[in-house]
């Protein structure tokens, strides 16, 4: 129920007590990474008025007078008066673990066991003083939640993506109310858009001279209908910011042009990648349109450093702008008394300036009005977007759905971006396919053979069954110990005459007479027509003894890496996987390998192959010295000797309590279907060796081998 109380708010004195600033609310959960926010049942009604107020809120309804015992919605002192009692409830840990925002309770901590002891001091403190929680509104111990109309998680603030959503789908704007409708919608998003009042003011020219109440009908120009259009399209991919440490430096970017002024605030993350934290921009006064451009880009900084005094004032940062006169600024004489004027009022910050050229600087599109696709971003990327995700595509597809470490060294042999690692990183992440592939992984410790040059030692073994068409099929695989490089060749059964024929099509025939093949003891090797090679082509053949821990290791981790990017290829068997084979092949090839040093490809052909995406780029791979790459191969094989015998090579994981995880079922006899299963949480370390983790759906809880989980990155995303 709510009355209309004008007349008694009329005539009210304004109680000025506010709740929180929503950034300051964001700026205190940026190091938190679980949330839980608690709601209050009808929450001003859990107020008692005080007596000789309450015939203050009397009304009438059927005939009868009424008057609330209870603080009613409506009163203008409603919001204030609620925001000082949960203020004082909480008056000891206000900002440190809780922050309560009107009837919304929000409760933030660093670690889960944190959490919980936050929340069990909240709920008994709200127990203690009687207020009662709206149990189906409260959200417990998330890492991802949305809080105050966006959605936090550790260290980043995501636009509501229902709210996107709506944007999406906004009807062009036919009077002037809709358009004003349009523009304030969009400006709600502004802290997430870079140059927003420079890619808005088209529209805001429809609305000079026109009274806010006005609902004359307009028509956009063609112009016009292009920037309505790219907002829209703006605002749909500027949906996440990083939130603020108070830890680090703080870099302010600032630039100004004929049309407004701009600011984007940002900082360096741990691995060094500049992140967008806030940005401002504004429109010039008509006035501010004959300042020079110094004065003009002057007005930036000035406006910038004031929008984001809480965060640098009394704090080191660096000033970045794209106007060298503003590096001389302070030790030059000012004949203009504006410039003296602004130069005092900065003279309280302590800042860096660092000049960048124009085209490098992210603030720098005032007077291009240019999508985020088009601007060169933070990271000064020299291609856009769209390129960027058609080349990641690309060698992601060729390197067979290959590791963050495989796509980083495929594409820096042809390209260079900054925020190529970062953004390969992200683009695997969101790859559930090679989440859930991968097998457990064999131990290599001590499993090292040393060869000298190419077609030394090949090492030969079998993948299979694998059923096609009803029957049953094998693939024969072959490893170069020496350069890596890999062949395999599908065949109908593993009988001794077709093993022959396959191992002197892929080694013999295309890589000429080996010194040495070493296999396993099983009797498709074991037998008189396949050593009868040996005879043939005058080459020994050598077998792994069950018993000797420097055989086999080689093939074992080809198959399984071969297998992993086949299941990936053929989508967990769903398409035939003998059309894949060949891809699979290649992509092991074209894969970084730690013992060498570089891909198997390039140490064979002297360069990577080019793909489709480079011929039109226009893009060549590097090239190499033969020379060259096998003294490198070499010192990096040494390095990676000595690591296997150390057992560096054993899984590192520091899964974090809370996380979600997939974990390996070892017990999955289908060969296709992923053995990594995704729907867990971890709870509990268990020892050095293993966590308990808690299916997501149920109640289920397991102990589990650290080798057996693995971090789901793409649940937050």
């Amino acid at each position: 129920m709510c009355v209309d109380y004008r007349a008694l708010n009329s005539v009210t004195t304004r109680d000025s007590y506010m709740s929180p600033r929503i950034d300051e609310v964001y700026d205190s959960l940026a190091e938190a990474k679980y949330f839980s926010v608690l709601d209050a049942t009808s929450g001003y009604y859990q107020i008692a008025m005080e007596e000789r107020d309450k015939n203050k809120t009397a009304f009438s309804f059927k005939g009868r007078l009424y008057e609330f015992n209870r603080m009613p919605f409506g009163l203008c002192n409603a919001p204030a008066t609620f925001q000082r009692a949960m203020d004082g409830i909480f008056r000891k840990e206000n900002r440190k673990f809780v922050i309560p925002y009107l009837d919304d309770i929000i409760v933030y901590s660093k670690t889960l066991e944190d959490h919980e002891k936050h929340l069990r001091i909240v709920l008994g403190k709200l127990k203690a003083v009687g207020i009662l929680l709206n149990e189906a509104k409260c959200k417990f111990f998330r890492t991802k939640l949305k809080i105050l109309g966006n959605v936090i998680s550790e260290g980043t603030i995501e636009a509501d993506p229902e709210r996107i959503e709506k944007l999406l789908c906004y009807p062009m704007p036919t009077n002037l109310k809709e358009l004003r409708s349009f523009l304030g919608t969009v400006n709600y998003e502004r802290d997430f858009i870079e140059n927003l009042s420079g890619l808005t003011a088209p529209l805001y020219e429809l609305l000079k001279g026109e009274k806010k109440s006005s609902s004359k009908s307009i028509e956009l120009n063609k112009e016009q209908v292009q920037v309505f259009k790219k907002l829209i399209k703006v605002v749909a991919e500027s949906t996440i910011r990083a939130q603020p440490r108070f830890d680090r430096e703080f870099i302010l970017t600032t630039d100004a042009s004929d049309i407004g002024i701009a600011a984007i605030l940002s900082q360096k993350d741990d691995y060094g990648r500049e992140k967008m934290i806030s940005t401002f921009s504004r429109r010039l006064e008509p006035a501010e349109k004959n300042y020079t451009v110094t004065e003009k880009e002057l007005l930036g900084v000035v406006k910038g450093v004031d929008h984001f005094r809480h965060y640098l004032l009394g704090k080191p940062f660096t000033l970045r702008t794209d106007h060298k006169a503003l590096t001389f600024l302070w030790t030059a004489k000012h004949t203009k008394g504006r410039l003296i004027r602004w130069a005092l009022e900065l003279s309280e910050y302590v800042f860096k300036i660092e000049y960048v050229k124009g085209q490098e600087n992210p603030a720098d599109g005032l007077s291009r009005i240019k999508t985020k696709a088009e601007v060169r971003s933070m990271t000064e990327t020299s291609m856009n977007q769209e390129t960027i995700k058609e080349i990641l595509h690309v060698y992601h597809k060729m390197s067979g759905h290959g590791s963050p470490n495989t796509m980083k060294f495929m594409l820096k042999q042809a390209y260079s971006w900054k925020g190529m690692y970062r953004d390969v990183d992200e683009f695997c992440s969101r790859c559930l396919i090679c989440l859930k592939a991968g097998n457990e992984r064999v131990n290599t410790k001590n499993r090292v053979i040393t060869t000298h040059q190419d077609n030394e030692l090949w090492e030969v073994d079998l993948i299979g069954r694998l059923q096609s068409d009803g029957k049953n099929m094998f693939i024969l695989v072959a490893i170069d110990h020496f350069s890596k490089w890999v062949e395999t060749k599908i065949i109908p059964n593993k009988t001794s005459i077709e093993i022959k024929k396959a191992i002197e099509e892929i080694v013999i025939v295309k890589h000429g007479i080996p010194q040495r093949i070493m296999s396993d003891m099983g009797l498709e090797f074991n037998n008189k027509e396949v050593l009868s090679l040996q005879e043939k082509y005058l080459f020994k053949w050598e077998f792994a003894s069950p018993y000797h821990h420097q055989t086999t290791g080689a093939v074992e981790r080809s198959i399984q890496t071969l297998f992993n990017i086949l299941k990936k290829l053929t989508d967990y068997g769903m398409k035939d996987w003998k059309s894949s084979v060949e891809q699979a092949n290649l992509a092991y090839n074209l894969s970084f390998n730690r013992a060498i040093g570089t891909s198997p490809y390039i140490f064979k052909k002297g360069s990577q192959m080019k793909f489709d995406v480079d011929e039109k780029l226009g893009v060549n791979p590097k090239n190499y010295s033969k020379s060259s790459l096998i003294e490198s191969r070499n010192e990096n094989f040494e390095k990676y000797k000595k690591e296997i015998i150390k057992g560096q090579v054993e899984i590192k994981r520091n899964i974090e309590i809370g996380s979600n995880v997939l974990i390996f079922r070892d017990n999955v006899k289908d060969k296709w279907m992923t053995k990594w299963w995704p729907g867990y949480i971890v709870t509990e370390y268990l020892g050095e060796d293993a966590y308990m983790v808690k299916e997501i759906v149920g109640n289920r809880y397991l102990r589990v081998n650290k080798r057996h989980v693995r971090r789901d990155t793409s649940f937050s995303r």
